[in-house]
């Protein structure tokens, strides 16, 4: 599986957990969240999915 596709299945995965879980929507609350999905890679906050912005953070090439 390719390393784009690995990383798009963990943001379903954690959208699930911030919509079925107390735990997902109490983290999601705390981190003051304002777009789905939530990442936080490293010091880096996006909020909602933006892959050229993704891309950008994790030094990826945009193609």
């Amino acid at each position: 599986m390719k390393k784009s596709y690995q990383f798009i299945l963990l943001l379903m995965i954690y959208l699930l957990q911030i919509m079925t879980s107390e735990y997902g929507l109490r983290r999601y609350k705390e981190l003051k969240g304002s777009g789905v999905p939530l990442i936080l890679i490293g010091e880096k906050r996006i909020n909602g999915y933006s892959e050229q912005t993704l891309r950008k953070t994790l030094g990826m090439s945009s193609d």
